[in-house]
C-alpha cells in the first residue's frame, strides 16, 4: 500500500498532467501567494542533490513539492544553468514518484537548455533506469521550435521575455515539453510576470497578431517622417536667422598679406648697417694720422676727422637698424605696430 505522501505526489501528478496535456499554462505568476526567491531555488536545490545520493525519499519529496509549485513565482531571474539543473532534478522526481511522462518531459526541456550535462557515477550508477530514460530524451530535445502562426512577440516597454532563463525574440518554442516563461525588468532583472506552460502555448498577454504589429510599424515610421520634416524645416529657419552667429565658429582660412613697403624697408636697413660698417673703418686712418701729428693744426685736423666719421657711423647705424625693426615688424594691417602683441 502505497505512502500518504506517495498518494498526494501521484495525485499532484496526475492533476498537472492533465493541464499539460491540456495545453493551458500549469501555472501563472498571479497565482501565487509568496514568491519564490533565489535563496529559496539554492536550497531546494541542493537538498534535492543531496537526498538524490543519500536516496533520501521524504527530503527528496519534499524539495520537489515546493519547486515544482515554486518556479513559476520566481521573483527574479536565475541563471541558465539554475533552470537546467530544477527541470533536471524534477524530471527525476517524476520519475523516482512513478510520472515517468511528465519526468521525460522534464527531461527534454533540461537537454534543451544544457545538452552537455551528464550524470555523475555519484548521483545514478551506470546502467541505471533513470540515467538510460534521460540520455534516450535526447533526440526529442533536439526538435526545432514550432512558430506561432500570424503572431508576434510584444515584450512590455522596459522589460525583455526569458524563456528558461534566455532571451526570447520571437513566438516560437519547441514542443512535447514544459517551459517557464518570464517577463523579466531589463534594469532590475525582476520578474515582472512568470508562467509555466506546455510546448508553444505563449500567453496572449505577451503577443500581438502580425497585422497589428504592421500597423505600428507604420504608425511609427509616418510619425518619425513627420518628425524628420518638421526638424529639417526648423533646422533651415534657424540657419537662415542665425547665420551670423554660427560663422563666428566655422573654419577659416587665414592667409597672409605681405606689405608693399616691408621689402624695401628690410633691404634699406641691411645695406645702412653694412654702410655704418664701412664709415666706422674709415676711423682708423684718421685715428691714426691724429697719433703721428706733429704739430698743432695737423692734430686738431685728424681729431675732427675722427670724431664726424664715429658719429657718422653711429648715426648711420641707429637709423639703419630702425629701418630694419620696423620692416620686421610690419604687418598686413594699416600703419605700424608699435608695443607688444598679446
Amino acid at each position: 500500500m502505497p505512502s500518504p505522501a506517495r498518494s498526494l505526489v501521484g495525485a499532484l501528478a496526475a492533476s498537472a498532467l492533465l493541464v499539460l496535456l491540456s495545453g493551458a499554462p500549469a501555472h501563472a505568476f498571479g497565482d501565487c501567494a509568496e514568491p519564490y526567491t533565489a535563496a529559496q531555488v539554492q536550497e531546494d536545490l541542493g537538498s534535492m542533490t543531496v537526498a538524490l545520493r543519500e536516496l533520501d525519499e521524504a527530503a527528496f519529496n519534499a524539495a520537489g513539492l515546493r519547486m515544482d509549485a515554486g518556479l513559476p513565482c520566481l521573483d527574479s531571474a536565475l541563471p541558465v544553468a539554475a533552470y537546467a539543473t530544477a527541470y533536471r532534478l524534477l524530471g527525476s522526481w517524476r520519475y523516482i514518484t512513478g510520472d515517468q511522462d511528465i519526468a521525460t518531459r522534464w527531461f527534454r526541456t533540461a537537454i534543451e537548455v544544457d545538452g552537455s550535462f551528464a550524470w555523475d557515477v555519484n548521483d545514478l550508477p551506470e546502467g541505471h533506469p533513470m540515467r538510460r530514460a534521460y540520455d534516450g530524451e535526447r533526440a526529442i530535445a533536439a526538435q526545432a521550435p514550432v512558430a506561432v502562426r500570424d503572431m508576434v512577440l510584444d515584450a512590455p516597454s522596459g522589460a525583455e521575455v526569458l524563456v528558461d532563463g534566455r532571451p526570447l525574440t520571437a513566438p516560437a518554442l519547441t514542443t512535447g515539453r514544459p517551459h517557464l516563461i518570464q517577463v523579466v525588468d531589463i534594469q532590475t532583472r525582476e520578474v515582472r510576470q512568470g508562467w509555466m506552460i506546455d510546448g508553444n502555448a505563449i500567453p496572449s498577454e505577451i503577443m500581438v497578431t502580425q497585422a497589428e504589429a504592421d500597423a505600428r510599424a507604420q504608425a511609427l515610421a509616418e510619425a518619425e517622417g513627420k518628425g524628420k520634416k518638421k526638424d529639417k524645416s526648423k533646422t533651415q529657419a534657424v540657419s537662415s536667422t542665425t547665420v551670423s552667429e554660427t560663422d563666428v565658429f566655422a573654419v577659416q582660412t587665414v592667409k597672409r598679406t605681405r606689405p608693399l613697403a616691408k621689402t624695401p624697408l628690410l633691404i634699406t636697413g641691411a645695406a645702412g648697417i653694412v654702410a655704418s660698417g664701412v664709415i666706422y673703418g674709415m676711423t682708423f686712418p684718421a685715428h691714426q694720422k691724429f697719433e703721428d701729428a706733429t704739430t698743432t693744426n695737423g692734430l686738431l685736423t685728424a681729431q675732427t676727422a675722427t670724431n664726424t666719421l664715429v658719429i657718422a657711423a653711429g648715426a648711420t647705424l641707429a637709423v639703419s637698424a630702425g629701418l630694419g625693426i620696423v620692416g620686421i615688424r610690419l604687418d598686413s594691417s594699416p600703419g605700424l605696430v608699435l608695443g607688444r602683441r598679446f
